[in-house]
């Protein structure tokens, strides 16, 4: 038996070692990107969304967000039917609407070049930290010490323009990689051989 020993780790990444032969290896990469259950939206309900990015398209991105969320909370749903409970269903929320700031006054004289749509619009660029979460039931209670949200907020969805909106609910489940990769918990899993000789005295 070839114990693992963790090198390293943090928030984002872990590093283990082992002197396991290759095949034991490819096993735990199974393992973690196939086995290990994850929270990830997986039914969107589009209200409005007025944005030049197609309602399929804007699903697709919204559903391979990352949410840290721990899914030792909630319980799988056998079936896709399955009605939703705040048992195995988290409520996520997308309500944004670009506006234009108020203008301000140009100083005289000076020269400056076309401004950023960040600096003339409100909400011109959707991001994964306009998603904000909905309690359901005993949620409120249950992850009040770690409200869901997702790991990355800066994540790009969508771009908006003045008079342009996107309203949707979000329904996250629990799930497993080999179902869809959105949830797979792990981005990159590498495996780095290191070849080693023993030394013969003659």
């Amino acid at each position: 038996m070839h114990p693992l020993q963790m090198l390293s780790g943090g928030y984002s990444s872990l590093r283990y070692g082992t002197f396991a032969p290759l095949l034991p290896l490819e096993k735990i990469h199974f393992l973690v990107t196939h086995q290990v259950p994850t929270i990830a939206i997986e039914h969107v309900y589009v209200w409005n969304n007025t944005s030049v990015v197609q309602d399929e398209v804007l699903a697709h991105r919204i559903g391979l967000v990352p949410l840290n969320v721990d899914p030792s909370y909630f319980e799988f749903k056998s079936d896709a039917r399955d009605q939703a409970t705040d048992r195995n269903t988290l409520v996520f929320k997308l309500d944004v609407t670009c506006t234009r700031k108020p203008k301000t006054t140009a100083v005289r004289g000076t020269k400056k070049a076309e401004p950023e749509p960040e600096e003339i619009y409100n909400h011109s660029i959707v991001t994964s930290g306009d998603l904000t979460w909905e309690p359901q039931g005993e949620q409120s209670e249950l992850l009040a010490s770690k409200p869901p949200r997702p790991t990355n907020e800066d994540i790009v969805l969508a771009k908006l323009r003045p008079g342009q909106e996107i309203s949707m609910d979000l329904h996250a489940i629990k799930g497993v990689g080999k179902e869809h990769a959105k949830w797979s918990p792990v981005g990159q899993c590498l495996l780095h051989l290191s070849m080693m000789r023993r030394s013969q005295s003659c």
